[in-house]
């Protein structure tokens, strides 16, 4: 299982962040890892993916960390895209279950992204029809 961990998390999800930050700067120097990173070019966009897993036994003790069973590791992905003159970047943490292996994660995130992104065209694809079928009948009706 991977879970985003957001806002609704903020201890937890601050913990991991300012754990991350300063082993980042040092190159995870001594902290057993697993790091991916992969560029994908198309549609005048260029993205550069990077991917970090660190097992939960190389960090401390973790907010409520026993109310996560069976967490393994701790995932980092940061994401910068280039779109045109436009340069974008975000950084998202992520809890899993599975072992520390920064390629398959990285593919796992990356197709549930791809899941929720499609989700959400054929609800709006659905939801303008729906809306395009009412206004013809109501404009009918007059």
């Amino acid at each position: 299982m991977i879970l985003a961990l957001k806002g609704n998390h903020l201890t937890l999800h601050g913990q991991v962040k300012d754990w991350f930050e300063p082993h980042l700067s040092q190159g995870f120097e001594g902290v057993i890892h697993s790091y991916n990173e992969r560029v994908k070019k198309g549609h005048h966009r260029i993205e550069k993916r990077q991917v970090w897993c660190v097992p939960v036994s190389q960090l401390p003790t973790l907010h409520n960390q026993d109310n996560w069973l069976g967490l393994k590791c701790i995932v980092m992905v940061a994401r910068v895209r280039h779109l045109w003159n436009q340069t974008t970047s975000e950084v998202q943490f992520y809890l899993t279950s599975l072992d520390s292996d920064a390629c398959k994660l990285g593919q796992a995130i990356r197709l549930h992204w791809g899941v929720e992104n499609g989700r959400h065209w054929t609800m709006d694809v659905t939801l303008m029809k729906m809306l395009a079928a009412s206004v013809l009948v109501m404009l009918h009706k007059t």
